[in-house]
């Protein structure tokens, strides 16, 4: 009995200690939770392993299986979702403080342009400051994100889209969507898995692919063909975790994009797989 008590001891003692050497731990590597005890050990850390620190850039960068997936695994997912909830709450703090100064500049100037006009004369230097403050005010603002308008032409069209959280996301940064307003018209970055009798598998992108064109079309651009028999279906991955036992939609290769996307969930931008006849 004394000897099982001796060894729990023993194990719960060394998850304590310091990866480097015997002392206890004090610090956790974000990026790769390594124990650390002190300036020296983190140092002895990094140049061994490479690492830089960068929990959310290693975690971005890292894919696994969930065979692999572990406890160490769920401690990064844990903080990639706080670092994520921090970055939006400072976003949404300094947007609130920027309007709230930009409210001021533009008021402050309002007022100055009134002075001037009770004084009289000067007509053109009133007109100057007026163009002053709207230049302020415009100014104030950056440029657009063009995921309102996707999410406005998307509801439009009954399609349920979801954006990732946080911009630095590969996901993110490489969705090249975007709605034509005046047309009317969505244009979209694709990805396709395509499958051939062999069983090998070939990702490709397109960018820009009209939600007005044919399936078929783009599939047969895709894999540099003419022939419409050579493809055996074409279905739609929506990559929801609580649908991946279903099997995945198949669309009409015969209709539209638009046609076909109506009433379905995507993940920032469509991604299908395509089997071939070979």
């Amino acid at each position: 009995m004394s000897l099982t008590s001796c060894e729990v001891a023993n194990k719960s003692s060394h998850g304590r200690k310091c990866d480097s050497c015997s002392n206890d731990f004090k610090y956790r590597c974000p990026a790769c939770n390594i124990k650390s005890c002190s300036l020296e050990c983190v140092n002895s850390h990094k140049s061994k392993t490479g690492c830089d620190g960068n929990g959310i850039k290693k975690h971005i960068e890292r894919n696994i299986t969930i065979s692999e997936y572990n406890g160490n695994d769920m401690w990064r997912d844990f903080n990639f979702l706080e670092d994520t909830r921090r970055r939006i709450a400072n976003a949404s703090r300094e947007q609130k403080q920027k309007k709230r100064a930009d409210s001021y500049t533009v008021q402050h100037s309002a007022g100055f342009v009134g002075n001037i006009t009770r004084r009289g004369g000067g007509g053109s230097k009133v007109a100057e400051n007026q163009g002053l403050v709207t230049v302020i005010k415009e100014s104030s603002f950056s440029k657009s994100s063009p995921i309102p308008l996707l999410k406005k032409a998307c509801t439009m069209r009954k399609i349920k889209i979801i954006f990732c959280p946080v911009n630095e996301m590969q996901i993110r940064m490489n969705n090249t969507s975007y709605y034509n307003k005046k047309g009317d018209l969505l244009s979209w970055k694709m990805e396709f898995y395509i499958h051939s009798e062999n069983n090998s598998i070939e990702k490709k992108y397109m960018d820009s692919v009209s939600e007005a064109e044919i399936v078929a079309d783009v599939v047969l651009r895709l894999i540099n063909s003419t022939d419409k028999s050579m493809i055996k279906g074409v279905f739609l991955l929506d990559n929801f975790k609580d649908e991946q036992s279903r099997l995945p939609p198949e669309v009409d290769i015969n209709k539209s994009f638009k046609e076909n996307l109506i009433g379905r969930k995507i993940i920032e931008f469509p991604r299908f797989k395509v089997d071939l006849n070979v």
